[in-house]
């Protein structure tokens, strides 16, 4: 989707390799130190992307990013300051995409082998929480829009989030193996026996 060179998607390998390990162990930290941790390891990675991506390509990844949201991008302040949204602009958005949530029916349970069902709308397309938010919106607004989300991408070619394994450290040293590292385990099955006395 950004259309990545090599030697961007080495950098931002080398980034992730690099940040994959302190993110990991945010999930020990609780409450208010791990949001700043957070908060600092997002910051890191969003100004080392900024010397990796061209302009163009740090305006796809914003886009990308907003467009996960769907319309809640709007309820966003940084979107909402963007397009200028009044207070009362920003409200109504709200109560449309409350009243889209609440009348939302459930997929139907699935028989067995086979995929739940989506429910049938009846509802026309001017009833669309997407019509009723054009229909709040200015024509500078609309034309905002489409250039903040940018064209549409489907999220679900992006791929998984991966994680790298973080490297086993055995600080009182190997017993029945001499040190193995991540890139000698790549491809293989590995058993892993975590005992201790006590």
């Amino acid at each position: 989707e950004l259309r990545l060179n090599g030697q961007q998607r080495q950098a931002i390998r080398a980034l992730t390799d690099e940040l994959d390990g302190p993110f990991w162990t945010l999930r020990n930290q609780g409450g208010e130190k791990a949001t700043q941790l957070f908060q600092q390891l997002t910051a890191t990675a969003e100004s080392r992307m900024e010397q990796v991506l061209t302009a163009a390509q740090r305006k796809r990844l914003a886009q990308i990013r907003l467009s996960v949201f769907g319309l809640k991008a709007l309820l966003r302040d940084d979107v909402a300051e963007e397009l200028a949204l009044s207070e009362q602009q920003r409200t109504r958005i709200r109560q449309v995409l409350e009243a889209a949530k609440s009348t939302e029916e459930p997929p139907q349970p699935a028989k067995s082998g086979q995929s739940p069902v989506k429910p049938v709308r009846s509802k026309s397309p001017a009833d669309s929480p997407q019509t009723q938010i054009a229909a709040i919106l200015s024509r500078q607004q609309l034309d905002k829009v489409r250039d903040v989300l940018g064209p549409p991408v489907d999220a679900s070619k992006l791929g998984y989030v991966n994680f790298k394994a973080p490297e086993l450290d055995a600080k009182d040293g190997w017993l029945d193996s001499p040190p193995l590292t991540m890139p000698q385990l790549r491809g293989k099955v590995v058993a892993l026996h975590f005992w201790t006395f006590g």
